[in-house]
């Protein structure tokens, strides 16, 4: 019998959930007594239970997700988080035509491609960048 490790309690309201990570089985236990469910990661072979998403990248099977299609147009809460600028500020480049955008209907769409261009256009280099541009890094290596 496996003893040992540390425990960490939580408590639960009646629609919610609890998940207890402890090393050694030392909430299994607990958790049977609740009514809850007890599974050891690793354990079981290839069907196991594990904290590795990508360990079978490498099969066609697994990347499903890796294969679904970017969009071309985002909105502009999306256009904010991907290039984290601020509302405003995409409105302003918006205006000076330095991305372009989109109207379908009432929506304002903007296009994928013109983002990775702008932000791609102020890359600033770095030491080991084959072109060096604006970068004050000191001396190349």
């Amino acid at each position: 019998m496996r003893t040992g490790g540390s425990v960490t309690v939580l408590l639960r309201r009646p629609s919610s959930s609890m998940f207890i990570f402890d090393k050694g089985w030392s909430a299994r236990a607990a958790v049977l007594a609740c009514g809850g469910a007890h599974h050891e990661l690793g354990a079981g072979g290839e069907a196991a239970l594990a904290f590795q998403p990508l360990r079978r990248i490498d099969e066609a099977g697994t990347r499903g997700w890796a294969d679904m299609p970017e969009p071309i147009s985002v909105k502009l809460p999306e256009a904010v988080r991907l290039t984290g600028l601020s509302r405003s500020r995409i409105y302003e480049l918006m205006r000076s035509g330095d991305i372009e955008y989109a109207k379908v209907g009432s929506s304002t769409l903007i296009l994928v491609e013109s983002l990775r261009a702008f932000v791609g256009s102020r890359r600033l280099g770095y030491p080991g960048d084959r072109a060096g541009r604006d970068c004050d890094c000191g001396e190349r290596r």
